[in-house]
């Protein structure tokens, strides 16, 4: 396993599960291409994910995904920190989901990379982390 920590935005995993989506190859691309790194799933994605399952396909689907990233050695699930959430969103001057600054948030604690379709937070993670 590489040591590499990757942050996975909600984004990617449904564009994965989601077979209809326009970027689902690109995700299912991208997820074979990480899957030797250490993968952190923050709860607000496991949240957002699980929820768009249940409510746009059927809730198997976020059973099984919840099993999968349990299952999975190299995936840890984490805990968001809402006091760092809250103190890296007033630091910002631009504008972001206060969702997807837990996700920048989880990367900065971690020392991780983070992976998303969402160019605007791309552009936002690479101004702070990089």
């Amino acid at each position: 396993m590489d040591n590499e920590k990757i942050v996975i935005d909600s984004n990617v995993f449904y564009a994965f599960l989601n077979e209809e989506d326009s970027l689902h190859l690109e995700a299912e691309e991208l997820l074979w291409k990480i899957s030797d790194k250490i993968i952190i799933v923050p709860y607000s994605v496991l949240l957002e994910v699980t929820t768009l399952l249940s409510y746009r396909q059927w809730k198997e689907k976020a059973n099984n995904f919840i099993k999968i990233l349990q299952d999975t050695d190299n995936v840890f699930i984490v805990s968001n920190s809402v006091y760092d959430d809250i103190e890296l969103f007033l630091d910002i001057n631009a504008k972001i989901s206060f969702a997807d600054i837990s996700l920048i948030s989880i990367c900065k604690k971690y020392n991780a990379n983070l992976v998303t379709f969402d160019k605007q937070l791309a552009n936002i993670y690479k101004k702070i982390l990089k």
